[in-house]
């Protein structure tokens, strides 16, 4: 199944997706939600596109196994109640097009906000604006997913200023991105356990010096330490060959075998995935040691 040729609301607060769901259960597998990009006047417009897959008020959604691939906004977006497992899939923006510019890849890859919550594991999202983030009461378990090639950030646990997430973010691999690599932001009332940054890798981040000031989105840091709630543990993530200006404390960065020799466990892992098996960190990883990066 492809779901293709969306259009796009003039009134920007309607929800428009390929594939929109609410109040109901949805499982896709194996299908295709490709090039929703709307009229280009209106887009331009109303600021936001249309969507691979939105998910609404108390809706459910199992994304198995598709290509999400050139949608004008967020690849899979969850809202309010929405809940989810995205497990295995392609989100590809393609034109890693942003602001009023028309094309595939504007927004987030996969975004959950409000009291949203998801397993969130084994996809690529590549050739977007931003990649994946938690924001505001968000719950979530994202796991061995690839982020790669996004023009600003490549994760982010947000709780844009009163809200309270809480997120399991391990065994991810974020490469090659504009600004931060992660944005931790959370509140300073945390849950008893807000989550964790654990076991993740970092390479080739902040790579856009535009964002060196640290505005709009994180401080030009792999892992930008915002606001670290209390209870939330940061710890074992690798970080390699990445940009850091300016003069707030830098992160820790392992030489080339140190990297490879580290990082060996989590990328055979990741070779397993059928999603991330065209990944370009892992043309890089087997690079190392080639001269050929």
């Amino acid at each position: 199944m492809t779901v293709t040729d969306g259009e796009r609301d003039p009134d920007g607060r309607a929800t428009d997706a390929g594939v929109v769901i609410r109040r109901g259960h949805v499982a896709l597998s194996d299908c295709a939600v490709e090039n929703n990009l709307g009229d280009s006047a209106v887009v331009h417009t109303v600021v936001v596109g249309v969507a691979g897959v939105g998910v609404r008020e108390e809706g459910g959604l199992e994304l198995t196994r598709c290509r999400i691939v050139r949608n004008s906004w967020d690849g899979v977006a969850l809202y309010r109640g929405a809940h989810a497992v995205i497990r295995d899939n392609l989100i590809d923006g393609v034109d890693r097009a942003s602001g009023g510019r028309m094309g595939g890849g504007r927004g987030v890859g996969i975004g959950l906000t409000w009291n949203a919550r998801a397993t969130v594991e084994g996809n690529h999202v590549t050739r977007y604006w931003k990649g994946i983030g938690v924001f505001v009461d968000a719950r979530a378990r994202v796991t061995e997913n690839v982020v790669e090639d996004v023009l600003t950030w490549g994760l982010a646990y947000w709780a844009a200023g009163g809200g309270h997430p809480v997120a399991e973010i391990a065994d991810n691999v974020v490469f090659r991105t504009g600004a931060c690599g992660v944005i931790v932001d959370g509140a300073t009332a945390a849950p008893d356990d807000p989550g964790s940054l654990e076991g993740n890798i970092f390479v080739r981040t902040g790579q856009d010096p535009r964002y060196d000031p640290g505005e709009p989105y994180c401080a030009q840091r792999p892992i930008a330490r915002h606001a670290v709630p209390a209870g939330f543990h940061v710890a074992d993530n690798l970080i390699f060959d990445v940009r850091q200006p300016g003069d707030a404390p830098r992160e820790p960065v392992l030489d080339e075998a140190g990297f490879r020799a580290a990082a060996a466990p989590l990328v055979a892992r990741l070779r397993d995935r059928p999603a991330l098996r065209d990944a370009r960190f892992l043309l890089f990883y087997d690079g190392l040691g080639r001269g050929t990066r």
